[in-house]
C-alpha cells in the first residue's frame, strides 16, 4: 500500500495541490496489487 502523505508543492510563493492522477495510474498500471491512498487535507486515515 502506497500513502501519499504529502502531495503538495510545499514551496513558496505558491503552495497548492499536484494533481496525483498521473502517479496513481502509473502505480495501478505497474503494480496492479498495490493500492494508493491520497488523503484529503486535515482528514484522519486509518491504515
Amino acid at each position: 500500500m502506497l500513502y501519499l502523505h504529502h502531495f503538495d508543492d510545499a514551496f513558496p510563493p505558491v503552495p497548492g495541490t499536484v494533481d496525483t492522477r498521473k502517479f496513481c495510474e502509473a502505480v495501478k498500471r505497474t503494480f496492479p496489487d498495490t493500492g494508493v491512498i491520497v488523503p484529503d487535507h486535515g482528514q484522519a486515515v486509518v491504515l
